[in-house]
């Protein structure tokens, strides 16, 4: 369907919801809720800006970088993963039942209720439950202005709110058409190698990992291989296999009461000093001075 037959006239976004996830949000789940599966209600628009982690969306996985878009319908279930830095939109598509979303509050992840009636669109129909955005720079930049306005809410901010989300739309809608016809196959079997890797990270890091190990697992080579994480991760595969390694140590550190250089072993350091190292690098504190916060 091409562009002068695409009906948009009944479009018409409002946001009912904008919510920003810093840096470090911590592991608790008072503070961290999404570490649970939850249910979407209505219309949801994420943009990740940190590079790391995973996200389920309707039973799929997908690696986060930054940049990525995902797109969540009503009914849908969903679950990410640490690390995880995003600005969350949660939208009413149709404008006769906004005034029902703004019961929304801080408790809008733990919440329950009926979900959003779907809105059947071809250009809503057709946007893909995640988007790498090659033009990520200005999905940062719509988000961005979205955050501003809704925190202000000036006497226009329903009208910029809608356009903002209008051209994010029209742009995933844009990605979605040109992706399936540029090797969608080929994308979809890179993205499964990824997972599978991240998998096998995850239930290994007390082991010996090597990128070797994770390409030839995918029958694929190591170049390649190195290539399409990077690409799906925003990360080469070592240093995805450290930054899991040194979260997994952080969160032994926070729940439990092993010794610091049992933790180094379990998340498969050889030497206690160059995970002290490597820790103090990556979250700017040592280990034992990071467990003092906690007590």
């Amino acid at each position: 369907m091409d562009g002068s037959q695409l009906d948009i006239s009944g479009i018409s976004p409002l946001v009912i919801h904008c919510h920003t996830f810093p840096e470090d949000f911590g592991f608790t789940m008072e503070n961290f809720p999404k570490l649970a599966v939850r249910k979407i209600y209505d219309y949801e628009l994420e943009l990740i800006l940190s590079d790391g982690g995973t996200m389920m969306v309707g039973g799929k996985d997908y690696p986060m970088r930054r940049g990525t878009v995902f797109f969540r319908r009503p009914g849908e279930y969903t679950n990410g993963k640490d690390p995880f830095h995003a600005c969350s939109l949660i939208v009413d598509m149709s404008p006769a039942e906004g005034a029902a979303g703004q019961i929304y509050g801080s408790d809008y992840y733990t919440m329950q209720k009926s979900p959003q009636k779907d809105y059947q669109n071809h250009l809503i129909n057709t946007i893909l439950s995640c988007t790498y955005s090659e033009n990520h720079s200005r999905m940062i930049h719509l988000f961005d202005k979205i955050r501003t306005e809704y925190k202000e809410q000036k006497p226009q901010t329903p009208l910029l709110l809608r356009s903002y989300v209008l051209e994010i739309l029209c742009h995933l809608y844009d990605h979605a058409t040109t992706a399936g016809k540029t090797g969608r196959e080929e994308l979809l079997s890179d993205h499964r190698s990824v997972l599978r890797g991240i998998r096998h990270i995850d239930m290994n890091l007390s082991g010996a990992l090597s990128v070797r190990q994770l390409a030839e697992m995918n029958n694929l080579n190591v170049d390649y291989f190195s290539r399409v994480f990077t690409a799906s991760t925003g990360k080469t595969p070592s240093q995805y296999i450290l930054q899991a390694r040194l979260r997994k140590a952080r969160e032994l550190i926070i729940y439990t009461a092993l010794p610091i250089y049992a933790i180094a072993e379990e998340c498969g350091f050889q030497s206690p000093s160059y995970f002290t190292s490597r820790f103090r690098q990556m979250f700017g504190i040592a280990p034992q001075a990071y467990r003092k916060r906690f007590e």
